[in-house]
């Protein structure tokens, strides 16, 4: 138990570790407003993973969400993930790129670009 408890010492004064930080208080004033507020928010929304966008009933669901809430711009990860088909290799280990999967996509009532 002593051996525990004197490691737990060494590692927590080792070299190279963040020590403690004094914690600090922020103030703000909301009837103090300081130049106009963003709204980049508005405008974009999160999506999830790329590739569920290829599925029917995804874009569905995303056609009904953006009529509902009218954003331009959705958020996505892995767009350049493996299963996207973006990059592989030919036989002679020559680069292929495909796009196909990664461009706008647009249902039959909106439009949406994706990043």
């Amino acid at each position: 138990m002593r051996y525990f408890f004197t490691s737990l010492a060494l590692l927590s004064a080792a070299p190279g570790r963040a020590q403690p930080v004094a914690p600090r208080a922020i103030n703000l004033d909301v009837n103090r407003v300081q130049g106009p507020r963003a709204h980049a928010y508005d405008f974009c929304a999160g999506a999830g993973r790329a590739n569920e966008g290829l599925r029917a009933d995804w874009q569905q669901q995303l056609a009904q969400a953006q009529k509902e809430c009218g954003f331009h711009y959705l958020r996505l990860h892995g767009l350049l993930h493996d299963d996207m088909g973006v990059y592989r290799e030919d036989r002679a280990g020559q680069p292929v790129y495909n796009c196909n999967r990664c461009t706008t996509g647009s249902t039959s009532t909106s439009s949406t670009t994706f990043y």
